[in-house]
């Protein structure tokens, strides 16, 4: 439990809390906080969710099983995986077309974020998840140059 004593310190400070303010927030007494982090004590389940939950991390990494901080990360890790192999595998000249539609998706995506907008979010992520189920037929490789041809550049 050395990793979850760490890493509740860690988490407590980063936020500027007090082990009464931990205490509070999980519904325990202080000194029940100050045996966690000494790993005099050991937190039951709902505890530990309650930390996650709070601290918005995963149990996993609360507990000292992963190092990311919380399972979007690994999504987005498997998802580049993937997306390089297939994009790899698409014909060099649609790699800058298909880069270019990412790159735009990201810059909304990043401005909306800043903006702290989640309405948009929500909405270019529904969209985002609606044309990939559409995408199957749109992306079979004869139906791709069509798609494309107007964002290719001339010489091709």
């Amino acid at each position: 439990m050395a990793k979850f004593s760490n890493r509740l310190i860690s988490l407590r400070k980063e936020r500027n809390l007090t082990q009464e303010d931990i205490a509070k927030i999980i519904y325990k007494k202080r000194s029940t906080v100050s045996g966690y982090e000494t790993e005099g004590k050991q937190p039951d389940l709902d505890t530990v969710c309650l930390l996650a939950k709070y601290f918005g991390v995963s149990t996993d990494y609360l507990l000292g099983y992963t190092d990311r901080p919380n399972h979007s990360e690994d999504v987005f890790y498997n998802d580049t995986v993937n997306f390089q192999k297939h994009f790899n595998s698409l014909p060099a000249e649609l790699r800058p077309a298909v880069s270019k539609c990412f790159d735009d998706f990201y810059r909304l995506l990043n401005r909306d974020m800043q903006c702290a907008r989640p309405e948009r979010i929500a909405g270019l992520l529904a969209g985002a998840r609606k044309t990939k189920s559409g995408m199957a037929e749109k992306t079979r490789p004869e139906n791709i140059r069509f798609m494309y041809s107007s964002r290719l550049p001339r010489s091709l």
